[in-house]
């Protein structure tokens, strides 16, 4: 602070000393040192001086942006984007990530809406798209401020045994220097014993770990206690100018003999010129996980992980990827003792700055899920570790209400944590005529208010996939050049994962000229009178036994079908046959003379509605079967039956999945095991009528039950009599036809 002053005292002293142009230099100088403070005090300056143009506004809103200072970088960015609203993307983004930070949500949704219509393809604008994804399981959990906590930086916090071992800048003797980015001493490890659940009696982590006069920070422990890895300013010689254009990187130290041994820094491939901070390791500390700004890294930083190899060496530098990875600042892992990848982002959506997300490295399916706003702030949330074993753990802050600068702060986990698999809406956009996928198709997604969640072009497979959410309803709008618009209804159950398909065929419209004839025809669910898609219609015309239709119905249950050879008089003579897995096949027969041109619509003559086959059904219910009837005490199949027996034979015929129970009961009149032996004789010699007319003729077997499944209660055994009437006893004596499996 006192070098800022120096700086604005001479700059005010020498009047025009130095031109604005002068001063722009050492801002921008400044800037590009990362010595946020100086440059945001001169861009400050040239503001005073009348340079209020947009580069300098959306620079100064960068200065005090990158010190986590989101009040005051919002206020020069509001003012910036008041003059022009063409912004870099990451310009769109530190804005509304500042936007969040002060609570003006409506206006963030906007520039979001901004952002991406300008960069569609910015992974953080591709993270936003359904951001509701990431609220779905907020982490249960009660947090507080440490005691240790002073007016200084205090972060970065590793479990070391049964103490805590973290970061801090407060004041030692080890160096007067102050870091230039913070105006705060540089940090040092410090580690706090714990007493009756109170962390206390702070004090250095023993100095035979080499400390400088610069940066040392965030540390992990090996299991045992004896290996660190921690982060520390690189040192190219002793001179203080040198280390200070030093960059960040991983050193590892070991406890050997009763005291900490340095053992230098881990030569990373490709990580010259690269900050490199902030380990953790995995389960079987065999990996080691750290953030780095490496040139091949999608954004500012990056979550990378290197193998640790038995010999002492490391392996390559991976980059966690574009799930986890974005443009922006992905820092702080932590794997947790269930697999849990936890790490601080201001790429994902969250509550402004960086927040505390988690995915579950176990299951490749799992989402990226948000803490939630407990651990969460509009500021600066980070460093989570947890404690192996336990609900607890430390993480730190810069939220309001602290005691400094970053703070520390406890956490108990009050709920076990979980993250759930990812669940899709995914399907195919096909011609309906050709089958044929249908590249290039434009999906559109909308939640049930008809906001729009996402427009996708479908692949050269004519695929799309969509990330959704559990127990919502979505509308799918399908469009393709030259074909008619298909929409759909996707409900997703509180119970699914996975993947839900939602393909879609779409068909070139029928043009019916105004001279000509044509026909229509909607097919609906006899229950619900929803329409029925993919319902296969064939069309075979009476006079010549020739198929002339066969088509499958759009998403809204229609086909529509120009009659190209049809004329003025003709008589039309169809048998017409729809077709639906789960649902009974229906054949219709339709008649019709031709009297005038038009479109016949075929639903308001015949019933164009299917029944969804269901286990247990009783086919002489739902197709109103006569009853069976027998002479007294024969089983022989009288004509009358016959024709009943046939229309089961022609429903199996056209189902040929269906297997069925025929069962044959009688009334209570005679003796129990004589009913019981007509009935059996009476459903065996039904059941094989049946069975030698229809396909695969084990599909039906007869079973008698005699009286045992009275539907009256008409008992008359022994010396009771039966006060039922003949109508009543004509109930009991009846043939079911139950649906066992289709």
């Amino acid at each position: 602070m006192k070098r800022i002053l120096i700086i604005i005292t001479i700059l005010a002293a020498s009047g025009m000393a130095y031109s604005q142009s002068a001063l722009k230099k050492l801002a921008d100088k400044s800037f590009e040192k990362q010595d946020f403070q100086t440059a945001a005090a001169s861009y400050e300056r040239l503001v005073q001086k009348g340079d209020s143009s947009f580069e300098i506004l959306f620079k100064l809103g960068d200065a005090y942006y990158f010190n986590a200072n989101y009040l005051k970088a919002n206020a020069w960015y509001v003012k910036g984007y008041n003059q022009s609203k063409q912004l870099t993307a990451n310009q769109f983004h530190h804005f509304i990530q500042t936007l969040k930070s002060v609570g003006n949500k409506e206006e963030s949704n906007r520039v979001m809406d901004a952002f991406s219509n300008a960069f569609p393809q910015d992974l953080r604008v591709k993270n936003n798209v359904n951001s509701e994804k990431y609220f779905q399981n907020p982490l249960q959990v009660s947090i507080k401020n440490l005691t240790i906590n002073s007016a200084y930086s205090d972060y970065g916090a590793s479990l070391y045994k049964d103490s805590l071992v973290f970061s801090s800048a407060r004041p030692t003797l080890i160096s007067s220097l102050d870091y230039y980015r913070t105006d705060q001493p540089f940090t040092n490890l410090f580690v706090a014993t714990k007493s009756d659940s109170i962390y206390s009696h702070v004090s250095l982590l023993k100095k035979e770990v080499t400390y400088s006069a610069f940066h040392e920070a965030t540390p992990v422990f090996t299991k045992d206690g004896k290996t660190m890895y921690y982060t520390k300013n690189e040192l190219k010689n002793n001179k203080i100018n040198k280390a200070l254009d030093g960059l960040y990187k991983l050193y590892k130290a070991v406890y050997e003999n009763g005291k900490w041994v340095d053992k230098g820094m881990i030569a990373i491939a490709g990580s010259d010129g690269a900050r490199i901070a902030h380990p953790t390791l995995s389960l079987d500390e065999k990996t080691l996980y750290f953030a780095a700004e490496m040139k091949q890294g999608f954004g500012q930083s990056d979550i990378y992980s290197i193998a640790l190899n038995s010999d002492g060496s490391v392996g390559l530098p991976i980059n966690l990827g574009a799930k986890i990875n974005s443009e922006g600042r992905e820092s702080y892992p932590f794997i947790t003792e269930n697999n849990l990848l936890i790490f601080a982002s201001d790429g994902h959506p969250g509550y402004g700055g960086f927040d505390l997300f988690a995915l579950d490295l176990k299951n490749e399916t799992a989402p990226i899920i948000n803490l939630g706003s407990i651990i969460n702030s509009p500021e600066d949330d980070f460093n989570f570790v947890q404690k192996t074993g336990a609900n607890e753990g430390v993480f730190s802050s810069n939220r309001i209400g602290g005691k400094g600068d970053d703070d520390l702060y406890s956490f108990i986990i009050n709920k076990p944590f979980e993250v759930k698999p990812l669940l899709f809406i995914a399907g195919i956009v096909s011609d309906q005529t050709t089958g044929k996928p249908l590249a290039n198709s434009t999906v559109v997604i909308k939640d049930e208010a008809g906001i729009v969640l996402a427009t996708i072009v479908t692949d050269d497979k004519g695929a799309y996939i969509f990330e959704a959410l559990n127990n919502k309803n979505y509308l799918i709008t399908y469009n393709n050049n030259g074909f008619d618009e298909v929409k759909q209804s996707v409900n997703i159950p509180i119970s699914v994962q996975g993947t839900v398909q939602a393909n879609a065929k779409l068909i070139k419209p029928t043009t019916i000229e105004k001279n000509s004839f044509g026909i229509t025809c909607l097919v609906t669910d006899s229950k619900s009178h929803e329409a029925l898609d993919s319902v296969e219609i064939i069309i075979i015309d009476r006079n010549t036994n020739k198929e002339i239709i066969k088509k499958i119905t759009l998403n809204d249950g229609t086909i529509t079908e120009l009659l190209a050879e049809a004329k003025l008089k003709d008589v039309l003579a169809y048998k017409i046959v729809l077709k639906k897995t789960g649902y009974f096949t229906k054949v219709l027969e339709f008649t019709k003379q031709l009297t005038e041109p038009g479109i016949i619509k075929l639903h308001e003559e015949l019933d164009f509605s299917l029944t969804k086959i269901e286990e247990g059904m009783d086919l002489a219910k739902v197709f109103n079967i006569n009853p069976i009837y027998f002479d007294l005490n024969k089983f022989n199949i009288r004509p009358d039956a016959a024709i009943e027996l046939n229309k089961i034979i022609a429903i199996m015929n056209d189902n040929p999945t269906l297997i069925v129970e025929l069962g044959s009961h009688t009334d209570c009149r005679s003796s129990i095991a004589y009913n019981e032996k007509l009935s059996d004789n009476r459903a065996k010699a039904s059941a094989a009528y049946i069975r030698a007319k229809i396909s695969r003729p084990e599909r039906i077997y007869g079973k008698g039950y005699g009286e045992s499944q009275l539907i009256t209660n008409c008992p008359c055994e022994g010396t009771v009599k039966s006060t039922c009437s003949e109508k009543e006893h004509q109930l009991n004596r009846r043939t079911e036809f139950k649906i066992i499996k289709f």
